[in-house]
This record gives structure tokens, C-alpha cells and sequence, in this order.
């Protein structure tokens, strides 16, 4: 009863194992042409035709936008010297 049990163990275990933790050797070499910039058409080449239109911030209602931020205060204590050590 006993190897049944083990058995059976070791079947559930041999499951859950290649089921969730185990990945197949994938293709190195399709895997290195994603890489390769130039080997999927040219993609760099095509980056240097790309036109950026940067009239927006001519524009009024951009102009017209307003910061909220604040300046945050630095001064004073900064805490431990030491954070890791205990109390």
C-alpha cells in the first residue's frame, strides 16, 4: 500500500512539474533573427523617416497650461543613520 502511495505521489508531482514549471528548449535560432534589427525588414531604417510635428507647443491653449507643482521643503532631519539596525 505503501509504493501505491509513493507511486502516486511521485505521478502527481511528475504532473504539477511539467505542467506548470517545465518550458521546452525553444528554436535558438528564430529566437536570435527577433533580435536583429535589420533582419526583420529594415525596422531602423524606417525609424529615420519618421516626421515629429512639435507645433503644440506653439500653441495657445498649451501655453496657457499651468504648473501645480510645489517645491518640497529638504530641510531638517533625514531619519537614521543607520534604517536597518533595530530600535
Amino acid at each position: 500500500m505503501l509504493i501505491v502511495l509513493v507511486i502516486v505521489i511521485i505521478a502527481i508531482g511528475l504532473v504539477v512539474y511539467f505542467g506548470f514549471f517545465f518550458t521546452p528548449a525553444a528554436n535558438i535560432t528564430s529566437d536570435l533573427s527577433k533580435l536583429n534589427p535589420l533582419g526583420n525588414g529594415g525596422q531602423i531604417t524606417s525609424l529615420a523617416n519618421v516626421n515629429l510635428d512639435f507645433t503644440i507647443f506653439d500653441d495657445p491653449t498649451f501655453k496657457s497650461l499651468q504648473s501645480f507643482a510645489q517645491k518640497l521643503d529638504i530641510s531638517g532631519p533625514k531619519g537614521r543613520p543607520n534604517p536597518f539596525i533595530p530600535y
